[in-house]
């Protein structure tokens, strides 16, 4: 623990000497970590994280072969999926739409997609007050209701608890409210947020619908029954086609599916928008890490360099008074040669010689 400490409050030391380095590191480090918080929060939220409906794995996409995403189709074709398809249980359609409808303090324009009964069969979904539709509301001429979303419910009539059998008016038309969805309640999760204050109508076919195969206003989804594959889906439905083909060779005769995990085709254009993002913030975080390693080598060189400093000033300071005392023995010496020069000459009359040198190497010693 005490040795922990200490690397503490080395650490800390460390950072106070370069200030500029320790903010980059921080910065550095809570990028790093926001961004693969918001990484995570995408991929669990939206690409990981389960559709809330019963069977969701097993849940697909029925669309034109020649589709990248949803594109719509008619009822004709709905009703023969519906009728030959063995390896899919409650084939179901929903559609798109806007309207009208008439709340207690006055008109919302809001979403209102349309949906067969067996929609609520697939997802295994229940409603917060009230019922689902029945199988007799989606039949050509059946009664007309409607579903309301938590959200609209709150808004438009005061989340009255005594909605349920109510009529409302939806598009200027009188409609018996059954039910309230729940706010978790998203389906068809095409339309977005707006489902939060939107509304479901049945589908009921009318007379148009059953005879124009060319009216393409519907999406067809279904499940496949446990156990069976993509694969085989796809080859019974490829079987269905080649029926629809002979028994209607006018406006049959291009007709081709393709069948797609529903979460996946929901979740295909996210995909690309997260690869994108995914690259883009690789880019940074290198950059991030070239200018973490320019920094880091930046402050060892100003540390090489100050520690340099530090050695040449010292060894400065020893080679001046090395050069000091140099100069003060060489002072000395001279003298010394000066003397024993001036004196010995003079005592013996002889010219300089060994002598001399003794003389002057005892005074040098002396010195």
């Amino acid at each position: 623990m005490l040795t922990f400490l200490q690397e503490v409050r080395y650490a800390v030391r460390q950072l106070r000497k370069s200030p500029g380095f320790a903010a980059l590191a921080v910065v550095t480090l809570a990028l790093g970590i926001g961004a693969n918080t918001a990484i995570f929060t995408v991929i669990e939220s939206v690409l990981l994280r389960p559709l809330p409906y019963q069977h969701s794995d097993r849940m697909v996409y029925v669309g034109p072969a020649d589709a990248d995403g949803f594109q719509s189709t008619s009822w004709i074709t709905y009703r023969d999926v519906r009728e030959q398809a063995q390896k899919l249980v409650n084939v179901a359609l929903f559609s798109e739409d806007v309207g009208v409808v008439q709340g207690k303090e006055g008109s919302v324009s809001v979403v209102t997609p349309g949906v067969t009964p067996s929609v609520f069969k697939l997802l295994g979904v229940q409603p917060l007050l009230g019922r689902t539709f029945t199988e007799d509301e989606g039949q050509t001429g059946g009664p007309q209701v409607v579903l309301l979303s938590e959200g609209l419910w709150r808004q438009a009539f005061n989340a009255d608890p005594a909605i349920a059998g109510k009529t409302i008016r939806v598009n200027g038309k009188p409609r018996t409210v059954v039910g309230v969805m729940s706010s978790g309640f998203r389906f068809p999760e095409t339309m977005g947020q707006d489902l939060q204050k939107g509304l479901w109508l049945p589908i009921q076919a009318t007379t148009e619908m059953q005879k124009d195969r060319g009216s393409h206003f519907f999406y067809i989804v279904a499940g496949l029954k446990p156990g069976v594959t993509l694969d085989q889906g796809q080859a019974e439905l490829a079987a269905i086609a080649q029926h629809i083909h002979q028994i209607d060779p006018e406006k049959g005769k291009d007709i081709a599916f393709r069948i797609t995990n529903y979460h996946e085709m929901l979740t295909r254009s996210v995909r690309e928008v997260f690869l994108a993002l995914v690259i883009g913030l690789g880019l940074v975080l290198l950059i991030l890490l070239i200018l973490h390693r320019v920094a880091d080598r930046i402050a060892a060189h100003a540390t090489e360099r100050a520690a340099d400093r530090r050695t040449g000033a010292r060894m400065a300071h020893r080679g001046a008074d090395y050069r000091a005392r140099a100069g003060a023995q060489h002072a000395t010496t001279q003298r010394a040669l000066l003397t024993c020069g001036q004196r010995l000459p003079a005592a013996s009359g002889q010219p300089k010689g060994r002598d001399q040198y003794q003389c002057c190497h005892r005074q040098n010693s002396f010195a």
